[in-house]
């Protein structure tokens, strides 16, 4: 599965988006986002997120068994910049 995920179509606050992002690394065929541009079945059973924010973008491939730490944990501990905590 590969999802496309724009930050900057919300303004949800960082904490908010992470835990809606949980929730989608848990059950991608089950929830539906405004931020979400494309959800696309590439046949891996590993899950593909490009991840973009603030003019960044980062892809991250979360395998079956990293599900439940990256949503726990969040998808700011996975990229290579520092999100704004608040959004305007």
């Amino acid at each position: 599965m590969k999802i496309t995920i724009d930050r900057d179509e919300c303004d949800a606050s960082l904490p908010f988006c992470e835990r809606c992002f949980g929730t989608l690394v848990l059950h991608p065929m089950g929830v539906e986002r405004s931020c979400m541009l494309t959800l696309e079945d590439d046949g891996r059973a590993d899950l593909t997120v490009v991840l973009r924010s603030e003019g960044q973008e980062e892809t991250l491939v979360v395998s079956e068994g990293q599900c439940e730490l990256v949503a726990r944990d969040g998808w700011s501990a996975f990229v290579h910049f520092n999100p704004r905590f608040y959004r305007t």
